[in-house]
């Protein structure tokens, strides 16, 4: 008896399906990691005392603004802004270690 195609077709739509189901897992997934680390990067920055590390923590970070446009936003001197960028990721790192 030859193989009835309207079989074959189901099977391979359920395939299909089962694959789509699949991906949207893993996408989930992987939006969940994303907002816990979001979440993460919020509560650190919240942690740095100086307001103005903050905000360029902040800016870098979660607006994901060029060095150049924080450098005009908080009227800085881009080599300057580039120190006190090394300043705020040192609170950062002391944070980090400082935590449970």
């Amino acid at each position: 008896m030859p193989p009835d195609k309207n079989n074959r077709n189901v099977h391979r739509m359920e395939d299909v399906i089962v694959k789509m189901l699949d991906l949207e897992d893993e996408i989930n997934a992987d939006l969940q990691c994303l907002i816990d680390l979001k979440h993460e990067v919020v509560t650190i920055i919240k942690f740095v005392e100086s307001p103005e590390l903050q905000t360029l923590l902040e800016l870098r970070y979660l607006c994901f603004n060029t060095w150049e446009e924080i450098s005009v936003a908080l009227h800085l001197d881009i080599r300057w802004l580039h120190r006190l960028h090394n300043k705020a990721l040192n609170e950062v790192d002391a944070i980090r270690r400082a935590e449970p």
